[in-house]
């Protein structure tokens, strides 16, 4: 097609949609101030809203996926059941990141502690008095069998 048969095109397009052709010539940049006032927020509060948030984008996930498998079954296309495979997986993340987002919040709150495995810790000493020598002698006697206890 040359060039005035896509200008023909344009204006059959303009009558059609009732709009005047061409672009306007000035186009205006809006600007917005950016509020520089942070305001504290807890943990709490923000694990909170991401949860909240989380929880509602897995619900839509799943009924989507409902709806996705209904136009994969009807239209028994390959590209529809990739749609679908696809939209499981980020349905999953999701349910992923709410466990995630669950498991920082109690290891940052602290709770959770209790149930899980206690924290020890064990120091063993020696204290040996005497000499090498008698260190050596009681080895020796301790090998051939001497389990006496000695001072």
């Amino acid at each position: 097609m040359d060039s005035n048969g896509v200008l023909q095109m344009d204006q059959n397009l303009n009558d059609i949609f009732d709009i005047m052709p061409g672009f306007p010539t000035v186009i205006e940049h809006k600007t917005t101030a950016v509020s520089t006032d942070v305001k504290p927020v807890d943990d709490r509060t923000t694990f909170d809203f991401v949860q909240e948030n989380l929880k509602d984008l897995a619900i839509l996930a799943i009924e989507t996926i409902d709806d996705l498998k209904a136009v994969a079954s009807s239209s028994e296309s390959p590209r529809a059941y990739e749609v679908l495979s696809t939209h499981i997986k980020t349905a999953a993340d999701v349910l992923k990141a709410m466990l995630d987002n669950e498991k920082t919040q109690k290891d940052l709150s602290g709770e959770g502690d209790e149930s899980g495995p206690t924290k020890s810790v064990t120091n063993n000493t020696i204290v040996v008095t005497g000499t090498m020598a008698s260190l050596e002698d009681r080895i020796a006697e301790i090998l051939e069998g001497n389990f006496e206890k000695k001072p």
